[in-house]
């Protein structure tokens, strides 16, 4: 695995030099490694504490609990965070130096990140609200019936998700506005939080303790660096309700619909289960095509807006 990895960054870089013109070469300033090191020294101390949280759940669940609530946990973590994460992460690799570029327009910045968070979101939401409705199906039949002990976490992970793929979405923009700080006190204090809960909960819960102390500790993290957006770009809570409200009714109506048909037909194989997946996915889209119509279909302008620009 170690080798493949190794092998994979060889080729990026051997690739690079095959599709691009451009050569470095070394050449030492003072005055822009101050620069670099001031703006980056901040990066690095996030990515120290990202990696303490992210392995910091997994490792008390190692030290208080069993392997079988690791394992139940860790599949339920990476089946609920895979849709919101990939999305986010994917994105969030070409948002920093976009935001960067327009950093000095306050209006076609708050305008961008209205746009890009309302098509992210118009697709996370659903995707999540997908998994809940078909959470009890898709363990039994993806995983068997020794693991549906994992479903109350996977509920729970699930708020995780959309809380970490909101932080996914703004700290590219702290990034690209030069404020790297901002991001690396949220994750402390999302660390002490979740390091401060996780023991009393998982003493009283078991493994549903350590998704509480993980979910809570993002909520508040997730809160104050809301307020921190708000005071950046000027966006309220009325504004960010208004960019997700229709993938919000479009997805419950897409819930209500497939409980509906659970009920009157049973999934009991996996060629079923990708039948609601996919009927799924064409009631939800059909439902924010018309709502979007109705309300302006300022959804449909801004993915064309992405394409254009991203």
């Amino acid at each position: 695995l170690l080798i493949g990895v190794a092998f994979g960054k060889f080729a990026d870089i051997i690739l690079s030099y095959v599709f691009h013109s451009y050569r470095p070469r070394f050449k030492f300033n003072l005055e822009v490694t101050k620069q670099l090191f001031k703006f980056g020294k901040w990066i690095g101390l996030a990515g120290i504490i990202t990696f303490i949280t992210r392995q910091g759940d997994a490792i008390m669940i190692g030290k208080l609990l069993t392997t079988y609530d690791l394992g139940l946990y860790s599949l339920a973590l990476s089946l609920g965070t895979l849709p919101s994460t990939e999305i986010s992460k994917v994105m969030g690799n070409v948002l920093f130096p976009f935001f960067s570029k327009i950093q000095n327009d306050l209006e076609l910045l708050k305008s961008s990140f209205i746009r890009l968070f309302r098509v992210l979101y118009a697709f996370i939401i659903p995707a999540l609200i997908g998994i809940f409705t078909l959470n009890n199906e898709i363990v039994y039949i993806v995983y068997g019936s020794k693991w549906t002990a994992m479903i109350p976490i996977l509920n729970i992970v699930l708020i995780i998700a959309i809380l970490r793929s909101f932080e996914l979405i703004v700290n590219p923009l702290f990034l690209g506005i030069g404020k790297p700080k901002i991001n690396t006190y949220i994750l402390t204090i999302q660390s002490i939080i979740m390091f401060s809960l996780i023991v009393p909960l998982a003493k009283m819960f078991g493994v549903v303790g350590i998704a509480l102390s993980v979910a809570s500790s993002l909520l508040i993290s997730q809160s104050i660096l809301f307020f921190k957006i708000k005071h950046t770009i000027k966006l309220g809570f009325k504004g960010f309700f208004n960019i997700i409200s229709l993938p919000i009714i479009a997805s419950l109506i897409m819930f209500n619909i497939m409980h509906t048909l659970k009920s009157i037909f049973l999934i009991t194989n996996p060629f079923i289960l990708v039948l609601y997946i996919i009927f799924g996915i064409i009631i939800y889209f059909i439902s924010i095509y018309l709502l979007d119509k109705v309300f302006g279909r300022k959804y449909y302008e801004s993915w064309l807006w992405l394409k254009k620009n991203i």
